[in-house]
């Protein structure tokens, strides 16, 4: 049976002013060719009058429906609908009998088409809990004549998406999710919260079950209280009665102090209770140190060989611990269902990253050693360990912060253009930049501690642990030859920040009075600056005319806001949602392979075996004075009052 088969009464109603909606044709609605006033509306096609006129029926196609729903037909009118959206929709609506609770739409006019979809799809997917489809939804508002981007109940829908994979919203198969570390705070943070969201928008599959884990055994309903107050402290998402219990109802929880036999059974009753063969994923939120005899005693517990398993950043603490771990994990699951996650690359400003490269004709000419000088990825945190002292003191800056996010964001910055945006092209050309670079030099690198670090819990009073890391990073191939790669990171720094700065080259020759010499030097390059905390932005800053009869050289900025641009990027998913989401969907995209993450550590290696000595410096500062001695004669963006 087709869509427009489906269509049941209340599609579009000629109620409103005794008109009439016609849908057929296929062209989009023009948004001024209707009001509700005395008329005849079509969608996709022209306004026309047909015999008859008022008695509330719908052409589709060909096919007619009797219809009496004016809500519908008012949402179709202000959000622009057309004929395939407003069956697609209508189709969901009715499957999952909402259609009769449509929201009121709020009186004024001037509401615009991007709140209209998301006042459509929000409040049926959330305010009444319903487990609709988003995909349905999120095809139907994507085709036609769309502005670049809409927001679809906090799913992003690209109208023009750049990947045919990502082109519509996968919705996971039915789901056995383990959570390792469910009472620890990652789980309380952003796991549990991040989960919920997805339930709510309909990301999660139809049917799951999340069984939490961790050494100490709790109560089902404390660990659903947990969870409650998890939700509730994160601030972003809302607890309709509906969507809690519903996600509330699918938790379970599972003590494995005493052993694994808990957790075995408590997995046999979830999939006992989805039945056929649901999916498994088992995301180990632990540290290193604890994550290699939990995949051990997997192995014991008989998994499905098509369980998927997502590890936490940072994989191992060297090169032999991380092949070590990456061995075990071999031996339970295969590689292609092992997610290594680095929640930095689930920033929509990162992957913009290949959308501002490789879907634009505008930079990658210039991106390469002949206009770059040197770039810059600074991750500044006014924070500092918060509790963590213990989890600190095994890591520390460079593994927490380098290994991972700074050489992903590195990856991505340096690779050249992929054959396609499928995970394994991407893949390969982030793993080519990463067998380029050259092993880091303890010379080429700063270690500092900010002062009362060892005052902290957890801390050990002699700890040479760094809080702080700066690194000059080089890539040996034709791209980057001679262009130096700086990264810097650290707690209780003067700002927070997250920004990507491509600094380019000065011009061969200056043309300018010798009175415009103090402004460029002072000035320094022209940049392009990322800002890649979300919402993100991009900045331009060059030197320009100052209006006057005289030739005097000022500072100028240019700038693009996300959230300015597309609008409704409050309700976009967090990172981690959205590489949870992608797990369960079996997207790789994101995700990194043994392979580059052993290169990662024989890269950083050098470090690790001799370290450079910490150096102290204040809590508010930029760190040890050493890390501006790095990177002279340049001098780093930040502090900067135009990013």
């Amino acid at each position: 049976m087709g869509v427009a088969d489906e269509l049941h009464p209340g599609v579009a109603g000629g109620e409103a002013g005794g008109g009439q909606l016609l849908l057929g044709g296929g062209r989009p609605l023009d948004p001024g060719a209707h009001r509700h006033v005395g008329g005849d509306a079509a969608l996709g096609g022209p306004l026309d009058r047909r015999p008859e006129v008022g008695t509330g029926r719908a052409r589709l196609g060909g096919a007619e429906d009797q219809v009496h729903h004016p809500k519908l037909r008012e949402v179709a009118d202000r959000a622009r609908l057309d004929r395939t959206e407003v069956v697609q929709l209508d189709a969901v609506l009715g499957r999952d009998g909402c259609r009769d609770r449509l929201p009121d739409l709020a009186p004024e006019a001037a509401l615009d088409p991007v709140q209209d979809r998301r006042l459509v799809a929000g409040s049926v997917v959330c305010r009444w809990g319903r487990h609709l489809s988003p995909a349905s939804i999120g095809l139907a508002l994507a085709g036609g004549q769309r502005p670049p981007s809409v927001s679809l109940g906090g799913v992003s829908v690209a109208t023009a998406s750049a990947s045919p994979s990502r082109a519509s919203v996968k919705i996971p198969k039915d789901q056995v999710i383990v959570l390792f570390g469910a009472t620890g705070d990652l789980a309380k943070r952003k796991l549990l919260p991040g989960m919920f969201h997805l339930s709510q928008v309909g990301l999660m599959p139809e049917r799951f079950r999340i069984i939490g884990a961790a050494r100490k055994g709790i109560e089902v309903a404390e660990f659903r209280e947990l969870a409650r107050e998890s939700v509730q402290g994160s601030g972003r998402k809302t607890l309709d009665g509906g969507a809690w219990e519903r996600f509330a109802g699918s938790l379970r929880f599972a003590a494995v102090g005493d052993g694994f036999e808990p957790l075995g059974e408590a997995i046999d009753a979830a999939r006992g209770e989805l039945g056929e063969e649901p999916e498994m994923l088992f995301y180990l939120s632990l540290p290193p140190g604890a994550a290699s005899g939990t995949v051990e005693e997997l192995g014991k517990l008989g998994i499905p060989k098509d369980a998927r398993v997502l590890t936490e950043k940072p994989f191992g603490t060297d090169l032999d611990s991380a092949r070590k771990l990456n061995a075990l994990l071999n031996t339970v699951f295969d590689e292609r269902r092992i997610y290594r996650i680095d929640h930095y690359l689930g920033r929509e400003a990162v992957q913009n990253l290949l959308a501002l490269r490789f879907a634009n004709g505008m930079f990658e000419p210039v991106w390469n050693r002949n206009h770059i000088d040197h770039i810059q990825i600074d991750i500044p945190e006014t924070l500092s360990i918060e509790m963590r002292g213990s989890f600190y003191e095994e890591t520390g800056a460079f593994r927490d912060m380098v290994v991972t996010h700074l050489f992903q964001v590195l990856g991505f910055v340096a690779m050249e253009p992929p054959t396609s945006l499928e995970p394994k092209a991407l893949g390969l050309e982030r793993e080519k930049v990463f067998d380029s670079m050259s092993l880091l030099a303890p010379d080429d690198v700063v270690r500092g501690q900010y002062a009362g670090y060892r005052d902290e819990d957890g801390v050990a009073d002699d700890s040479d642990t760094e809080t702080f890391i700066a690194v000059k990073a080089t890539v040996d191939n034709w791209r980057w030859e001679g262009v130096p790669f700086y990264l810097r990171s650290g707690k209780q720094l003067a700002q927070s920040k997250h920004l990507l700065t491509i600094a380019f080259r000065q011009p061969a020759r200056r043309m300018f009075p010798l009175d415009c010499d103090q402004i460029v030097e002072s000035f320094g390059h022209d940049h392009l600056s990322f800002e890649l905390g979300d919402p993100g932005s991009i900045s331009a800053s060059f030197l320009a005319k100052v209006p006057g009869p005289t030739i005097e050289l000022g500072e100028a900025h240019m700038q693009f806001s996300y959230a300015d641009t597309f609008g409704g990027t409050d309700q976009a998913l967090d990172p981690y949602e959205r590489l949870i989401h992608d797990v369960m969907t079996g997207d790789r995209t994101l995700f990194t392979s043994s392979e580059a993450v052993e290169r990662l550590w024989e890269i950083s290696m050098p470090v690790l075996d001799d370290p450079p000595p910490v150096q102290s410096y204040e809590p508010g500062s930029w760190g040890p004075e050493a890390s501006d001695q790095l990177i002279l004669p340049r001098r780093w963006h930040l502090p900067s009052d135009h990013v």
